[in-house]
């Protein structure tokens, strides 16, 4: 280049990939919260039957209550 000016180069045009801050990737940042709450998530699809017989018990109760 004519007197020495430099040009920035995007990081993608230099071949790393997209999104990356220090060595985690954009994507594992999305991927961390889900794995986290993974185990939330499948206990409480274990309590949905559970949550519809107590809400099928309350609205009994509230029928007879009337």
């Amino acid at each position: 280049m004519a007197g020495g000016t430099q040009v920035s180069v995007p990081d993608e045009a230099q071949g790393a990939p997209v999104g990356l801050v220090g060595s985690v990737s954009a994507r594992e940042e999305r991927a961390r919260p889900r794995a986290e709450n993974a185990p939330w998530l499948r206990a409480e699809q274990d309590r949905r039957p559970e949550r519809e017989i107590l809400g099928r018990a309350a609205a009994c109760l509230a029928r007879e209550v009337k």
